[in-house]
């Protein structure tokens, strides 16, 4: 009876503490849930005004894009002093239609207050409201520091607080209409023309938040951009108290879209802040929800719980000396089976307790042998990170383990997009992990070390340890990953791209992995399963000039001459390929180039990209989805033949329109110009699609046809030769009498009077 009786006591006492700490517990729980369900609502809306935003800046974006390909902006981007405007007439032209550009933009947007233009190094900016004027003496250049610094760094972010502004050349502490905006930089770059300079806009504040409150009924978000600097917003947030909550740094860096929350009670109340940050715009969206009395009464129902709870304890002592019955059998076989086993002496222990104590201790020994190879792989990741990132404390035998010698090269092991076509998943954790241990077999040998350590889901780290640098190192590598390669071809039947950092410069293992990671990119123009060494890449990268051949294309182009363009295209493309090492900044330009170029011929021949891919992406965005150069080649080629396919179909269509208008408007005094207009195409493009489908001029078709009336109305009418010229649509009869002779031989009236004859 002994041994029920601490067996009752002792569950007594599990039952009583328990119900102590079950108050801290459950408002825990409550508080968290509701903080949670709270957190999710605030995210939606959090979400929808961060859709609004993102429709905004895409919709200025575009807009400065247009604006930057538009002619007369090019040739004004030339000049960036005003002094020479005065006198030169095509200088004034195009400034004339960059204003009215400008006011078109503010005029159309109801939530522009004022555009800029500004050209980089100019001594003037041009604007929606005041026209031109000297830079020094323009009364807003707030903007002005942060558009240096997006030259500085392209990542930086390119909105500006709300702030008061008036757009004037005058003082700017004058009075007069000041309005609070928010201001947006959209640069203009070599890649979409032919300066650089920026179109900055000025957002109204009010309204910008009065289309936040449609999507809200609570005014309570503020919005932050990644430096942690408030941006506008009803209800100001202290920032301190954001960064003490919130991790700035991580948040931004982050390539996916994230979200959480934080409770705060400070001055008397208690608030729940929601934080969402963008991964499209880098902006940190918080809303502030006051929760202070929902708490409150969620304590009171604890408070309740924990009293029934109390109330129980006399039923929950009878339920524990029922249950300390039925645990005493399996509790004692146990001690038996280990008493049997030799694992556990009786004879030393000093009553039931001990024998229960120790009988636990030996299941959790043989637990931890079970969980003991998950743990040590975990300690290695996370030596292999402090080394990578040489946070290295004294005396860490893992990290000595990894990187014995005082000489250490990185690689990284890159698992091609090519391996998804074999059938086989490349994520799969078996095969990088076959992958990882031949590295470390083949890299392992006479005086070098390899560890090897799963980075992320398509790559492998190694660092190659060795106590000197010897002579030939670069060959003796490229040998073994050559090795690797091949056998991993034909184990798992996918390539693998090498890129190892330097092996002549003995830095530290961070400079070594960076290295490494900068010359990955290279696999882009080399193809999948290259072996790409810094040293090598690094000291032969070449300037590439594809000047000629860009033009050459671009000729292609404009002239619909389709095979000739795609074979210039991919003999640039293996060009590029044969020089082996050409910058990688040149590989982009190029390609940008040629998609400027694409973009620029939809634009002028009315064809609307979105439609022809099926979606509303933009294709720089499809460009950089192609993993190397073939295949970005390849979709280039292919996209040229589907919008002149596009083009063509969409021909027949314009042809219908054309026909019909002319036979319903040939009497009236009709122009090329009035077709265009009517069809939607320009005045060039026109007459191109006429020719193209008929093989005849359109001015031609146009004389014919009412020729063709006139005849008609010449034999079966009584009308004069000048009423006739009049129906047809020859305001001069002398012009009438001039086209009918070319074409028929004779005069009207004489063509009228013998057809009256043979009748």
């Amino acid at each position: 009876m002994g041994y029920y009786a601490r067996v009752l006591i002792l569950l007594l006492l599990s039952v009583l503490i328990p119900c102590t700490i079950v108050f801290g517990i459950t408002n825990y729980i409550t508080l968290d849930q509701f903080c949670a369900f709270v957190s999710a609502q605030e995210v939606n809306r959090l979400q929808a005004v961060n859709s609004i935003n993102q429709l905004i800046i895409e919709n200025m974006e575009q807009t400065a894009l247009r604006f930057s390909l538009e002619p007369q902006v090019q040739l004004l981007g030339e000049h960036i002093s005003l002094d020479l405007f005065p006198g030169n007439t095509d200088h004034m032209n195009c400034l004339v239609r960059v204003i009215n550009l400008l006011n078109e933009y503010v005029r159309t947007n109801m939530l522009y207050d004022s555009v800029y233009f500004y050209i980089k190094n100019s001594d003037y900016i041009v604007t929606s409201r005041s026209s031109v004027g000297k830079l020094d003496r323009f009364a807003d250049l707030g903007w002005y520091d942060r558009y240096l610094q997006l030259q500085q760094d392209r990542r930086a972010n390119r909105m500006l607080p709300a702030r008061p502004i008036k757009v004037g050349f005058e003082s700017s502490d004058s009075g007069g209409d000041w309005r609070r905006c928010l201001t947006y930089i959209c640069p203009i770059t070599l890649f979409t023309s032919t300066f650089e300079g920026a179109l900055i806009f000025n957002l109204y504040e009010d309204k910008l938040l009065e289309m936040y409150m449609e999507r809200s009924s609570r005014g309570n978000i503020s919005i932050f951009d990644d430096e942690g600097n408030w941006l506008t917003g009803v209800k100001g947030i202290e920032i301190d108290t954001l960064n003490l909550k919130l991790n700035w740094e991580e948040l931004l860096n982050e390539e996916t879209p994230s979200s959480g929350y934080y409770l705060s009670n400070q001055n008397g109340g208690f608030d729940q802040y929601t934080y969402y940050r963008s991964a499209e715009n880098r902006l940190v969206l918080v809303s502030v929800e006051d929760i202070g009395a929902v708490m409150k009464r969620a304590a009171d129902y604890q408070r309740l719980f924990f009293a029934f709870l109390i109330l129980l304890l006399p039923l929950t002592a009878l339920l524990v000396v029922m249950v300390s019955r039925r645990l005493y059998s399996p509790i004692g076989k146990l001690v038996r089976e280990l008493s049997i086993s030799g694992k556990l002496n009786m004879t030393v222990e000093k009553n039931e307790w001990s024998a229960i104590y120790r009988a636990v201790e030996e299941l959790l020994r043989e637990d931890r042998r079970l969980f003991s190879a998950a743990s040590r792989e975990k300690l290695r990741n996370g030596a292999f990170l402090r080394v990578l990132t040489e946070e290295i404390p004294e005396g860490d035998d893992e990290v000595q383990a990894i990187a014995p010698y005082p000489v250490n090269v990185c690689l990284i092991a890159n698992i091609d997009e090519v391996g998804k076509a074999c059938g086989k998943g490349k994520n799969d954790d078996s095969f990088m992990r076959l992958l990882l241990r031949l590295i470390e077999r083949e890299m392992t040998g006479e005086r070098m070390q390899t560890a090897a350590m799963r980075y992320d889901c398509d790559q492998i780290v190694a660092i190659i340890s060795l106590p000197s640098l010897p002579e030939g190192l670069a060959e003796t590598v490229g040998a073994k990953i050559r090795s690797i390669q091949k056998e991993a071809k034909a184990l798992m039947d996918y390539t693998v791209t090498f890129a190892v950092g330097s092996l002549v410069d003995c830095g530290s293992v961070r400079l070594s992995f960076e290295q490494a990671k900068s010359v990955l990119e290279y696999r882009f123009v080399q193809g999948p399963g290259s072996i790409l060494f810094f040293d090598e890449i690094n000291g032969s990268l070449i300037h590439y000039n594809a000047d000629e051949r860009i033009k050459y294309i671009q000729s292609c182009l404009l002239a619909g001459k389709k095979e000739e363009m795609i074979k210039g295209v991919r003999e640039l493309f293996a060009d590029i390929k044969a020089k082996q090492y050409v910058s990688f900044t040149y590989v982009s330009q190029i390609l940008s180039q040629l998609v400027v170029l694409l973009t620029q011929y939809a634009i002028d021949h009315k064809i609307k990209i979105e439609e022809l891919l099926m979606d509303k992406a933009f294709m720089y965005k499809k460009l950089w989805q192609n993993h190397t150069l073939d295949e970005a080649g390849e979709w280039f080629c292919g996209l040229v033949a589907e919008i002149m396919a596009y083009q063509q179909s969409t021909n027949g269509k314009y042809i219908g329109e054309i026909l019909s208008y002319v036979k319903n408007h040939y009497s009236e005094n009709i122009t090329i110009e009035n077709i265009a207009d009517h069809v939607g195409l320009s005045y060039s493009h026109l007459r191109k699609v006429f020719k193209d489908a008929t093989g005849r001029n359109l001015a031609e078709y146009i004389n014919a046809l009412r020729l063709e009336k006139a005849k008609q109305l010449l034999l079966e009418t009584n009308y004069t030769v000048k009423q006739v010229a009049a129906l047809c649509g020859f305001y001069h009869e002398k012009s009438f009498s001039r086209a009918f002779a070319q074409a028929e031989g004779i005069s009207p009236g004489k063509y009228k009077s013998m057809a009256q004859k043979a009748n």
